[in-house]
């Protein structure tokens, strides 16, 4: 099963992350981990992705969430979404 993640990007753009899962889940926890950790494989932290810390200091708590299997924080500043592809 394949899900769409939608992030604000600080443009005028969103960003989209696919994830797929082995089935069928409403666990968007675990979404949000796959999704955070394939950014991470392919841009390391940086404009996307922050490490907690940072994110706490620089953003209000409904800009980002975290996740991943390092605790990262993802910038999605207000804008954020999880739809079902296939």
């Amino acid at each position: 099963m394949k899900y769409k993640v939608l992030y604000g990007n600080g443009t005028a753009w969103l960003s989209k992350e696919i994830v797929e899962m082995d089935e069928y889940t409403t666990d968007y926890g675990a979404i949000v981990d796959v999704a955070i950790d394939q950014i991470e494989e392919r841009e390391g932290v940086g404009h996307s992705l922050r490490y907690l810390d940072d994110a706490e200091k620089e953003y209000n708590d409904d800009e980002y969430v975290v996740g991943g299997n390092h605790g990262l924080a993802l910038i999605h500043y207000g804008n954020f979404d999880i739809e079902v592809v296939a």
